[in-house]
């Protein structure tokens, strides 16, 4: 991104955090986590839901989401689909 943008890593780095209130690392993480929250609503399974968002493996996204949202994915889901209806 910081080369299509005409700019070093770390100048875009600095700009972006101060623009998006987050780094690039972060903001993509967050994005990935919110495609996997979607998925998961539709009812795909949560090894599929890794592959399709980037993560390396279920594992790598169970640690993303204990992190970020505090439960695991299937925990995550039962607690969303319990506060939906």
């Amino acid at each position: 991104m910081a080369a299509t943008a005409g700019m070093s890593r770390s100048a875009f780095a600095a700009v972006f955090k101060e623009v998006m209130q987050a780094t690039p690392a972060s903001y993509l993480l967050d994005w990935r986590l919110s495609l996997a929250c979607a998925q998961l609503r539709a009812g795909v399974a949560v090894k599929q839901v890794a592959i399709e968002v980037g993560f390396a493996d279920t594992a790598s996204l169970s640690k993303a989401f204990r992190k970020r949202l505090g439960a695991s994915p299937r925990a995550w889901l039962a607690a969303s689909a319990a506060q939906a209806g």
